[in-house]
């Protein structure tokens, strides 16, 4: 590959682009003075860019009068529309270790970096690392016993993160205090819930039903009779969603398979199923909240761009059974997708964590949703 350093008003944008990159030019112009231009651009035998839009518009509101480029001068103007295009989509195809990338911005504030200068907002930046200078007041002020460094909802290590409409809770679903807190001693409008992938996480479906009882068992105590729930599954685990919903009061009432695209990439590994499962029923005791539909008013289709949660499906049952001042608890937090789709629709939801690297993985996404 031969670099070729050229004047930059002899290349040309592409006129039929079908990015919009306008929103960039900023972000990339910050990156190109702090570190330099480090990536050529691919331009035709024509000198029209192929790949480097954002770059060379960058470059020339730096003031830069040349710019390297790569001279794709052996592909037919067939295959610079299709080089194009598909160096475009390519980048969607990737997504975030949030576990990771805290764990990077990390070591970058402790080496005393200034995270500022980078491309995350101050809201994305404290959603993934946590007001950690807070925190450390907090702490001295402890250690001279002036401080109050008592948890949100009033227990040690429960934290609570309002997101518009969705409140994420570390805490556990199987502590009744947490939950009833959490809720504000109100019944949740539906509960819904994902366990796709847990199976592979229990090899031992018993195990795994016995590990969503615990976990919802409390919502559902609070539940008022014949309040929905559904909860998505896929494989093996299917056996394991219909098996648990009697044990915490939930009358089964049907299983809806809805069709997937193949080869989902979620984080950053490969989700490859034709179909998830949507079981649902009702909180024993009370009417059931299908008015006699049951299957046929399910959505039958999903295209999930983001997310391996079907979204039309939690759609169709937030806006079908809860109203703006219902609230959907999700009991099962996971990586955060029930959450994410509510705060898409605006429904009030409350979604529960186990464990921090997870909490901090779903704040990071919905900051990162420009909702946070």
């Amino acid at each position: 590959m031969r670099v070729t350093e050229v004047d930059i008003d002899s290349v040309r944008p592409y006129a039929g682009n079908p990015r919009n990159n306008s929103a960039a030019v900023d972000v990339i112009a910050e990156s190109i003075r702090n570190y330099g231009f480090r990536q050529p651009i691919v331009v035709d035998k024509d000198m029209v860019i192929v790949c480097g839009h954002t770059r060379w518009e960058a470059m020339r509101r730096l003031g830069m009068r040349t710019i390297p480029c790569v001279i794709a001068d052996d592909l037919t103007p067939e295959q610079a529309m299709a080089y194009r295009l598909d160096d475009n989509r390519s980048a969607e195809f990737s997504s975030w270790d949030m576990g990771k990338l805290t764990e990077e911005l990390g070591k970058l504030g402790d080496a005393g970096y200034d995270l500022s200068s980078l491309s995350f907002t101050s809201e994305e930046l404290e959603s993934l690392l946590g007001d950690d200078e807070g925190d450390r007041e907090s702490e001295a002020e402890d250690e001279d016993g002036d401080g109050d460094n008592d948890a949100v909802c009033g227990d040690p290590g429960i934290d609570v993160r309002e997101f518009g409409c969705v409140t994420l809770v570390l805490g556990s679903s199987d502590d009744g205090s947490v939950v009833e807190s959490a809720l504000g001693g109100k019944s949740p409008s539906a509960v819904v819930y994902s366990i796709l992938m847990l199976s592979e996480t229990f090899g031992d479906m018993l195990e795994l039903e016995s590990h969503i009882v615990r976990k919802v068992e409390r919502i559902a105590d609070m539940a008022a009779p014949g309040t929905p729930f559904y909860a998505i599954a896929d494989g093996s685990s299917i056996a394991a969603a219909v098996g648990s919903m009697p044990a915490f009061g939930v009358d089964v009432m049907g299983e809806v398979a809805l069709p997937l695209a193949r080869e989902v990439h979620l984080g950053g590994s490969l989700y490859d199923r034709s179909h998830v499962s949507v079981i649902y029923g009702w909180k024993r005791g009370g009417t059931p909240p299908f008015d006699g539909e049951g299957a046929s008013s399910m959505p039958k289709c999903s295209h999930p761009e983001w997310s391996h949660c079907p979204p039309e499906c939690i759609t169709h049952t937030v806006s079908r059974h809860c109203g703006r001042d219902g609230v959907v608890a999700n009991p099962l937090g996971g990586s955060g997708d029930v959450a994410a789709i509510c705060l898409r629709v605006g429904q009030r939801c409350v979604s529960f964590h186990d464990d921090s690297d997870s909490f901090r993985a779903v704040c990071g996404r919905l900051a990162a949703n420009g909702k946070g």
